[in-house]
């Protein structure tokens, strides 16, 4: 063998031979062959983000001290503030639920938290029939509005932010200047208006005001002198029954949804016309529209469960049980809020 591989035949025997080894040998995993045509990878398959079941709770805010009769997510859905028959109004991060700022200008307990439609603002009102005026970022007190008499219930910012509509117990609807406090004009109503104000609800234009309370009429006015446009009376029933204790325009303005404590009525705005009944066997009593007007979310069963349901026809969508003393929507639609008779605030996926 020595003597053959010196010999130029024996080398390039041997080198045929080394080639025609080297052939039939495997390529071993993870090596590279110079010489092969690369193989194309796959192309990356897109895999949609799974979507958050209805209902996922994604925490419970704790604190408040007292059953929540109030919440508002800011106009860009970044904070939350409630009222919750306390004398202190938080802010809280919506994300989170970390408090970015609790307001403690008033002496009694709140009732209602409004943010102004920028966002830099919020009135409340208290049982002391106080509404303040404050910033959302600081907490600086701007406004002081004393005019009412008795527990403060609704208050409605106009769609631009200049004017606030107010109403309350014992009164009827207020139209002020934000920046002042100055009165524009009282909103008569009916007699039985005189005994309160429970909702108050600024149109999607601006250009009308709707308001109601234990005067078992809904009332649409004209926002800029409060003469009376189209009054809708609530089906007949008990006093007790029948009083309005919620309003709101849907996001178009051509309807609106009022609530008392057993039925909400869907009803057209310009014509008064009954476009939906929706009928509660216990309590119903706070109540409010997805972002886009397909959906009414409201509390139903004494503050047990929460309903959503097709604006259109009253099918039930989906139900969140355990909780609902108050409900508000995020603005962007993808989440809910819900307050109890125990203080806690839930933020839950909506539909």
């Amino acid at each position: 063998m020595n003597g053959m591989g010196k010999s130029p035949i024996g080398r390039l025997l041997t080198t045929i031979g080394l080639m025609l080894l080297l052939a039939l040998i495997p390529v071993a995993c993870g090596s590279k062959q110079t010489n092969s045509t690369p193989t194309p990878s796959p192309a990356p398959t897109h895999v949609a983000p799974t979507s958050v079941p209805a209902g996922t709770t994604f925490y419970t805010f704790r604190g408040l001290t007292d059953n929540v009769v109030y919440i508002a997510w800011s106009p860009d859905g970044k904070y939350i503030t409630s009222a919750s028959n306390q004398s202190a109004v938080p802010i809280w991060d919506a994300n989170n639920g970390h408090v970015v700022l609790t307001y403690r200008e008033h002496a009694h307990n709140v009732n209602v938290a409004v943010w102004s439609p920028d966002g830099k603002q919020i009135a409340s009102g208290d049982v002391d029939g106080i509404i303040r005026v404050w910033d959302a970022k600081t907490g600086k007190t701007n406004l002081v509005y004393k005019r009412h008499t008795s527990y403060i219930y609704a208050i409605a910012w106009s769609p631009d932010g200049k004017y606030i509509a107010s109403g309350g117990a014992y009164s009827n609807p207020q139209v002020w200047d934000a920046k002042t406090g100055k009165l524009l004009f009282i909103h008569k109503g009916n007699a039985a208006d005189a005994f309160g104000t429970n909702a108050i609800a600024w149109s999607p234009d601006g250009k009308r005001i709707a308001s109601g309370g234990e005067g078992r009429v809904v009332h649409v006015w004209d926002a800029s002198n409060g003469n009376e446009l189209v009054t809708y009376s609530v089906l007949p029933g008990r006093w007790e029954d029948s009083a309005i204790h919620g309003i709101a325009w849907d996001p178009s303005g051509k309807r609106i949804a009022s609530v008392s404590y057993h039925n909400i009525l869907i009803w057209d705005a310009n014509s008064g016309k009954t476009l939906l009944d929706i009928k509660y066997s216990n309590y119903s009593g706070a109540m409010c529209w997805s972002p886009e007007g397909k959906y009414i979310a409201a509390t139903d069963s004494d503050q047990k469960s929460i309903q959503i349901r097709d604006a259109n026809n009253g099918k039930v969508i989906f139900t969140y049980n355990g909780h609902g003393s108050a409900i508000a929507w995020e603005p962007n639609g993808k989440r809910i809020a819900s307050g109890d008779s125990r203080g806690t605030v839930q933020i839950w996926q909506a539909i």
